[in-house]
């Protein structure tokens, strides 16, 4: 299960998007859980805050305020394909505003794609020899994911695939 990270409307517009990834300080972010006010509609969108919202719009009026939690997209345009849509009255704005401070310290602790990697890397020197199962058990992460570290470590030279066992070079 995906954890939505909550954001302002506005960090969506302005931080990159790079493989329906979201990049803000360098955290890659898939799902995320923005709060707005509907400005209008656009062909299959719901604009929320400037923000494209692909979602049922059956029921949303123009001025609803919405909690959209969604996935970040990026095939030909910016948007954020919806899982679940709230609406919600004008005291969720503050609460809103409080949770995003609160958490946000949160976002310095996901893990970049190089933290894991280097973890991924001591684990292998550690231990000296492993199967890509015995890592799996030790860095919970997604199978794909992981054989993409093992697969860019392997290119890089710092690791060795042989036996069915990566070894650390």
């Amino acid at each position: 299960m995906e954890v939505a990270i909550k954001i302002y409307p506005k960090e969506f517009l302005t931080n990159e998007v790079i493989d329906n990834y979201l990049i803000i300080n360098g955290k890659k972010i898939k799902k995320v859980r923005i709060l707005g006010y509907v400005e209008g509609f656009e062909g299959d969108y719901v604009i929320v805050d400037k923000v494209k919202v692909k979602m049922n719009k059956e029921g949303v009026n123009k001025d609803d305020l919405l909690d959209v939690i969604g996935y970040v997209k990026n095939d030909n345009d910016r948007y954020i394909e919806a899982e679940l849509v709230r609406k919600r009255g004008r005291s969720w704005i503050l609460l809103r505003e409080l949770e995003i401070r609160a958490t946000r310290k949160y976002l310095d602790k996901i893990p970049t794609d190089e933290d894991i990697e280097k973890k991924v890397l001591e684990i292998i020197k550690r231990f000296g020899e492993l199967t890509f199962d015995d890592i799996s058990k030790m860095v919970k992460i997604p199978e794909d994911k992981l054989k993409e570290i093992l697969e860019k470590l392997e290119g890089k030279g710092e690791i060795l695939y042989m036996d069915n066992k990566y070894i650390a070079l």
